[in-house]
């Protein structure tokens, strides 16, 4: 049997980054930001954007794709209980 190939859709860029999200800003600066969105958009969307930023930055920039992924693990410890 034959797994179709899942597309990442991302349909607004630069959704977080209205909120004062970027990657290269520390660690609490991402984490408010982060808090602003999901009260925004809601937890189980910021995580999907989150992982699909992770997911698109896997093999090209992994060092950029581990922050979205452990941005995205915050989110999830934090809201999704």
């Amino acid at each position: 049997m034959v797994e179709k190939k899942r597309l990442i859709k991302i349909t607004d860029k630069g959704d977080l980054r209205r909120f004062g999200y970027s990657s290269k800003k520390s660690e609490i600066a991402r984490h408010r930001a982060l808090n602003k969105a999901v009260k925004a958009y809601g937890a189980v969307n910021v995580i999907q954007k989150l992982n699909a930023v992770c997911v698109l930055n896997r093999f090209r920039n992994p060092t950029v794709a581990l922050k979205f992924c452990e941005d995205k693990w915050w989110v999830q410890k934090n809201y999704l209980k």
